[in-house]
């Protein structure tokens, strides 16, 4: 085989494994984050404020409140292209945040500022802000990557 040949050869080779590789990748709507158990409960039950303001610094999707009455009791971002909700469950559609939440279904959902989380909050320890940011780069390194917007939240320091 000439030089010339061998070149043709070996693109098609490097073309085709690409095209494989790429087959045997999931869906990115098949992405599924598999967070331990122990850190789910954590940011499901008091640290959810310090990890949505961590995504949202991240992402720069807006954040959002899960409130019963007057009292929110849960954060979390929510992605603007598809409205789905960000949180330590993953992206969930915005019917699911109060499940497993210890609110009702009753609860509301509404657009919040980050200085209504600090309100709820009073304030956050610099370590929870340093352990949200790891958890973001950790197990979220995927939202905002490829056909969403391209954004890596391992920048966050």
């Amino acid at each position: 085989m000439s030089k010339p040949d061998l070149n043709i050869a070996m693109k098609s080779l490097r073309e085709y494994i690409e095209v494989i590789e790429a087959e045997q990748a999931p869906a990115p709507a098949a992405r599924r984050m598999v967070v331990p158990e122990h850190i789910t409960n954590r940011y499901m039950r008091g640290k959810c404020f310090v990890l949505a303001l961590a995504l949202n610094r991240a992402l720069k999707w807006p954040l959002y409140g899960m409130f019963l009455g007057d009292e929110m009791h849960h954060a979390f971002v929510r992605d603007p292209k598809t409205g789905m909700a960000l949180d330590i469950r993953g992206l969930i559609p915005m019917s699911e945040v109060p499940s497993g939440s210890g609110a009702d279904a009753e609860s509301e959902l509404r657009a919040v500022t980050k200085k209504e989380i600090m309100a709820t909050v009073f304030s956050i320890d610099p370590a929870d802000t340093r352990e949200a940011n790891k958890i973001v780069s950790t197990y979220f390194w995927w939202v905002g990557n490829a056909e969403c917007s391209g954004r890596d939240a391992s920048f966050m320091s």
